[in-house]
């Protein structure tokens, strides 16, 4: 019985049983009988081992000896875990009463050894009758001597229904701890009887709840190799074993799993593949931008470190020689050598119109021609020829040099917006005026007054 043979064990028992008839060993004879019924109840043949338990407690009954009064306590509680299993909670309840009725009877130190045994079934009467809290007291009441006395089966079917009751008050989480517990002792001492099979059902059903293919699987073979088990031990069994266990579903059932996990693999590898791709594809987008970062820093620092003119490099060109030294400089410039009377003096007039700022404000070539008492086309001439660009392109860098001289002294202009700066320096729009400063500078007006105000 103790290595789970219980087809010779019965065998043995039944020759005991046939014997100590014979030899009228009534005591014996009735132990044999306590025996009988344990194989019977582990081999789930309920019937049959509540009548060999009910022959021994009817004789154990009659007597008074402490020994007989001690037997007669474990044959109740024998009787009350057959009940339980059968759902007779008339029958067990009567038998518990019966049980706490004699425990006075007998002698202190084996009243401390049965109480907590009948403190635990009746916290399964108290399970059937689906008053849970007042069952966690009983279980909890017994543990500790159960426990102590290296009872590690009945331990666990505590462990089993405290997690059925936590699993029935919808705290699924935490009955799954107690399952857990059973499956340790499964997976260490490769034990487990027919009761606390039923943790499986429970485990399988939270890890699919869970989304935990992997764990599902784990205790799905873990129930299959706790099958053939019972099977091994129970081959007198084995037709029943096979319908009422459904071995082959938890076959098909692992099957699945197997392939659910195998796609999931898959899946994983190919997300790790894309990441990879992805992080490689950023790393390089980081690359450039860094590069991108450390060119437009460049050019901000080469605006702010050189002259505002070399910076332009708006030279606007007579000949071979800048027009002026500074814009910023109020003495007049001298002009090159061989220019008509024409030029000389629209150039002078030019000079003193950029010295003035009047390009700030608006202004049309027809207008500024007027002014300098000449025709548009002679004006626009003078400016391609000795400013290297057309008049339009020509008022737009002188507006944009002047903001960059006017940000870096001015703080109080950075906090103008872009449609702000565009109108204060003549521009039609904030658009317009974007395209033009990043035209003559490669860097957009935004970052130009952040990296000033760092």
């Amino acid at each position: 019985f103790l290595n789970r043979n219980f087809k010779e064990s019965l065998d043995y028992t039944l020759q005991a049983e046939t014997y100590n008839l014979k030899t009228k060993s009534i005591y014996s004879l009735n132990s044999i009988r306590l025996d009988i019924g344990h194989i019977y109840y582990y081999t789930k043949d309920y019937e049959k081992a509540k009548r060999y338990i009910l022959k021994a407690a009817n004789y154990y009954k009659t007597k008074n000896e402490p020994a007989h009064i001690q037997s007669y306590v474990v044959s109740l509680y024998n009787l009350s875990k057959i009940y339980w299993q059968l759902n007779n909670t008339d029958s067990l309840q009567i038998t518990i009463l019966e049980a706490y009725k004699t425990l006075p009877t007998l002698e202190n130190i084996d009243q401390l050894k049965e109480t907590p045994y009948i403190n635990y079934v009746n916290g399964g009467l108290l399970f059937l009758q689906e008053n849970y809290s007042e069952a966690q007291k009983y279980f909890f009441k017994a543990l500790p001597h159960i426990k102590d006395q290296n009872d590690f089966t009945n331990e666990h079917i505590i462990y089993l229904y405290l997690g059925k009751i936590y699993w029935n008050q919808k705290q699924q989480e935490k009955a799954t701890t107690y399952f857990k517990q059973i499956d340790g002792l499964f997976s260490h001492k490769k034990f487990l009887n027919y009761e606390l099979r039923e943790a499986y059902d429970y485990l399988i059903e939270y890890y699919r709840n869970t989304n935990q293919p992997e764990k599902q699987l784990q205790a799905t073979e873990s129930l299959i190799a706790l099958n053939h088990q019972f099977e091994k031990e129970q081959q007198y069994l084995t037709n029943t074993l096979h319908y009422d266990l459904e071995t082959k579903k938890l076959e098909e059932s692992k099957f699945l799993l197997q392939e659910q996990i195998k796609k999931s693999e898959t899946k994983f590898i190919i997300f790790i593949l894309a990441s990879i791709v992805i992080c490689l594809l950023l790393v390089i987008y980081a690359v450039l931008k860094h590069r991108e970062r450390k060119k437009l820093r460049l050019q901000f620092e080469t605006l702010i470190n050189q002259n505002a003119l070399k910076v332009f490099q708006v030279n606007y060109k007579l000949k071979n020689k800048s027009i002026t030294e500074s814009l910023n400089n109020s003495t007049k410039t001298t002009l090159p050598l061989n220019l008509s009377s024409t030029e000389q003096k629209l150039l002078n007039k030019l000079e003193v119109f950029e010295q003035e700022k009047r390009y700030l404000l608006p202004i049309k070539l027809e207008d500024l021609a007027r002014e300098f008492e000449t025709n548009r086309n002679t004006l626009s001439q003078i400016i391609n020829k000795h400013k290297g660009v057309a008049f339009t392109n020509y008022i737009n860098r002188l507006r944009i040099q002047q903001l960059i001289l006017d940000l870096k002294d001015n703080k109080d202009l950075r906090k103008l917006n872009m449609q702000g700066l565009a109108e204060t320096y003549g521009f039609a729009s904030a658009r317009t005026f974007t395209n033009q400063f990043k035209a003559e500078t490669n860097l957009t007006p935004a970052y130009f007054i952040e990296q000033l105000d760092l």
